[in-house]
């Protein structure tokens, strides 16, 4: 989970340099480059159940490892921008592989306590990513430029895929029990429907600001690229902290209760943060959009296989495409409105997804 960190991570922070070399121009390149590696994620999320199932966790990890250094360095070595569409599109493709089943693995161990265990796995994706982000801002001290962040992440991935190659892995049943949950049964269910849009919303609002936030921070607020550099890193401090305590949370105030408060908290704070007041006052308001929208997709995940416990990791897998595909809107709906508006007047329209958020939560925890 940490190391699938760097589809996020090393276009983020190198974006201003890739659009200088690759003639990256308009918003919109700019956000269907951000977003390219979630089209890949999110075809291959749809199926990846059914991969796991037939190829085993270790084959699955090793073979998602191996696509994902030949995407890195398909961009380290790109000339052109269609190059760098491509290695990032395929790096998505090797990154979805795990991400469903590996949810689904823990969530099977740990039928107790489901919510503490998934937003622990999802918690290192930010942990990696403040580590990410340590490794490119020093490297960026050094001098050295965009393409060697990329050679150095497919080595992280690649090394991960090393490891995983020699751990045993529990075998992943693919019996169907008599009280079997179906995908058509899923669908067919208002609670699961309401869960996907609700995992989609909170897509675009966790994915949308994060990718774009170093070239945000940047050029909004006329900063150095290590000072955007480290607001990453900030971002995913605060992120791993509210994955890491919200079960805590959750115990004593009830889960509704986080829900709400984070969904207006998001709202509330990505609208500030879209304010042109100051450098710091921005990063301030981004940091608290990290602490308030990370519970969302774990927690709900996790809420998801307490509700559908004979479901397979089918469900899982469409529950991560739901996910993937806001993955895949908000960058590129950022991207697009800057070129019309303005880019802090498109980082504020995204305050609107964490409302829809939290009205397709309550129509889930409330109505049915």
């Amino acid at each position: 989970m940490a190391t699938g960190c760097a589809i996020v991570v090393g276009p983020a922070t190198c974006l201003s340099e890739i659009s200088i070399d690759l003639n990256l121009e308009s918003g919109f390149q700019k956000g269907f480059f951000l977003g390219l590696p979630f089209w890949g994620l999110g075809v291959v999320s749809v199926f990846s159940g059914w991969i796991a199932e037939r190829l085993g966790y270790c084959r699955l990890l090793v073979l998602s490892a191996l696509i994902q250094v030949v995407g890195m360095l398909t961009i380290a070595d790109a000339d052109t921008k269609i190059q760098a569409y491509v290695g990032s599109l395929v790096t998505g493709l090797g990154r979805g592989m795990p991400a469903a089943p590996m949810t689904a693995l823990v969530c099977s161990l740990f039928k107790e306590n489901r919510t503490s265990v998934t937003n622990i796995l999802h918690g290192f994706f930010y942990v990696g990513m403040m580590s990410a982000s340590a490794v490119v801002w020093l490297l960026m001290v050094l001098g050295l430029e965009w393409r060697t962040v990329f050679q150095i992440f497919s080595v992280t991935v690649a090394l991960f895929g090393a490891g995983a190659s020699i751990v045993r892995f529990p075998s992943i049943a693919t019996k169907k029990s008599a009280n079997y949950t179906g995908l058509r049964e899923l669908f067919r269910n208002p609670v699961f429907i309401w869960i996907a849009a609700a995992i989609f919303f909170s897509g675009i609002t966790e994915i949308g600001p994060t990718t774009w936030l170093p070239y945000f921070v940047k050029l909004a607020s006329e900063t150095s690229q290590e000072f955007s550099i480290l607001s990453l890193f900030l971002l995913g401090l605060t992120m791993a902290m509210g994955r890491f305590v919200c079960a805590s949370v959750a115990s004593k105030i009830g889960m509704k209760n986080v829900f709400t408060i984070c969904g207006l908290g998001s709202a509330i704070s990505i609208s500030m943060a879209a304010l042109p007041v100051g450098t710091y006052f921005t990063v301030f308001w981004l940091m608290v959009l990290g602490l308030m929208i990370t519970v969302s997709f774990p927690t709900i995940v996790a809420y998801a296989s307490d509700h559908f416990p004979t479901a397979n990791t089918s469900m899982f897998a469409l529950l991560n495409a739901a996910a993937v595909a806001g993955g895949i809107v908000g960058p590129s709906i950022i991207g697009i409105t800057a070129d019309v508006f303005g880019l802090r007047q498109a980082m504020g329209m995204v305050a609107l997804a964490p409302l829809l958020l939290l009205f397709s939560l309550r129509r889930t925890f409330y109505r049915y």
